[in-house]
């Protein structure tokens, strides 16, 4: 029933942005099948940009653009910077890849069965653990600890928890956005999320090989303005816990 009531609240504002009349009681039922076979239609046809014209439609979308070019440039520059986080490139890589796999099953499960996990929570969680690494990561490259166990520990951790970050991401495009346009901004995020792709790879490649600090810091201040938005701006009210 939750969920019918949403839906029914996203249709109502829609049709207000439109600018189509409330359903009135009176008249036929062929009267008003016709008049709402018609309403959809016009609903349909809903560009994304008059959609923006409602403000919680707007905050929406603006939290999920911030969401989604900061997980693309973090995840590119520790992805990217992470070749040399060991000694040996297929053992680090091997490893990273393997504890992504187990991490999201375990989170896929813990997702589904503790109800207070929401994905607002799960994504705060994950970025502030990201902040965190990031913070360590660039102490232990100003030490001098590259390539040590604790260096490439630290590198793992940072991985992962970005990597599980972008699940509340997906799920956010899906429940922040009215069906009727998701998919206009969808691919608008996944637009965004390739841009922050590219600025990552030219900043690691620029970076790479002395001033590897320097990108640390560009992750740290990514993962804080990531951080920032959704502690302030994914409400429960607005960013649903399941």
């Amino acid at each position: 029933m939750e969920y019918y009531e949403r839906e029914e609240e996203a249709r109502r504002k829609l049709d207000w942005i439109s600018g189509l009349e409330p359903k009135e009681e009176s008249g036929s039922k062929e009267e008003e099948k016709e008049k709402l076979i018609q309403q959809q239609q016009r609903v349909a046809r809903i560009s994304f940009i008059r959609a923006l014209r409602n403000k919680q439609l707007r905050t929406n979308f603006l939290t999920l653009f911030v969401m989604w070019f900061c997980a693309g440039l973090t995840t590119y520059c520790i992805d990217l910077n992470g070749e040399d986080m060991t000694k040996n490139l297929w053992l680090g890589q091997y490893m990273t890849s393997l504890l992504a796999s187990i991490l999201r099953v375990f989170v896929g499960f813990a997702d589904a069965k503790y109800k207070w996990l929401g994905r607002r929570k799960m994504f705060i969680m994950a970025i502030g653990t990201c902040t965190l690494a990031s913070i360590a990561l660039f102490v232990e490259l100003i030490i001098g600890m590259k390539g040590r166990l604790v260096y490439f520990a630290t590198y793992l951790i940072a991985y992962n928890a970005v990597a599980v970050h972008w699940e509340p991401c997906y799920m956010g495009a899906a429940e922040l956005i009215p069906t009727e346009v998701r998919a206009t901004s969808t691919a608008f995020l996944n637009v965004i999320s390739r841009a922050a792709n590219v600025l990552a790879a030219r900043t690691v490649t620029l970076l790479k090989g002395g001033n590897e600090p320097i990108i640390m810091i560009i992750v740290l201040v990514s993962n804080l303005t990531s951080f920032t938005t959704a502690f302030f701006f994914l409400k429960v009210h607005t960013f649903f816990e399941n």
